[in-house]
């Protein structure tokens, strides 16, 4: 694939994401009003998956992992492996909110960094409690010192099945 066909796919990926997200806006001010709303679950679901494929298709690995591990993460809420907690339906809007801001980065600078570990590292914990390193960084490209910062993780509060909402800590972001 040429770097032009490649640049153009991306491009188009990313007009495609923001619709993606806009329905994504959606469901979520559905799911802020009814947690437990199944069908706003089981569309936001497909919506990450195909978040997930389409990134990977044009090449945002770390857009593609991070839908992925999104789409996992909804469908514990689903399935009630994850509980519904105010919590998680709060790491839940800032995980889709950090996905917006990296289409919006990418949107601007197709070549920026995005970096999810701490993202995915936390998500990964509540979908896969107790499990060691399941969390796998994707590498990014070395980037010149003028392109945009990367974005980083903010901290936030979770609850699991054993710390129910109203006792869970706040989680520090990782150290690599």
């Amino acid at each position: 694939m040429s770097d032009d066909f490649l640049i153009e796919m991306q491009q188009m990926f990313l007009l495609e994401a923001k619709e993606l997200l806009d329905r994504v806006e959606h469901l979520s001010l559905q799911i802020a009003k009814d947690p437990k709303n199944k069908e706003a679950f089981i569309e936001l679901g497909r919506l990450a998956h195909n978040f997930k494929g389409s990134g990977k298709a044009v090449g945002f690995e770390a857009i593609s992992s991070y839908a992925h591990v999104i789409e996992d993460f909804v469908l514990g809420i689903q399935h009630e492996r994850i509980p519904a907690a105010p919590a998680n339906i709060d790491l839940l809007f800032n995980s889709l909110d950090r996905l917006k801001e990296a289409v919006a980065t990418l949107t601007q600078n197709i070549q920026a960094p995005v970096d999810f570990a701490k993202d995915i590292a936390l998500l990964e914990m509540l979908i896969h409690p107790g499990r060691e390193g399941q969390a796998q960084a994707v590498p990014v490209a070395p980037v010149p010192a003028e392109v945009s910062p990367v974005i980083e993780a903010a901290p936030v509060s979770v609850a699991t099945p054993e710390k129910p909402a109203e006792k869970a800590a706040t989680a520090a972001p990782m150290r690599s």
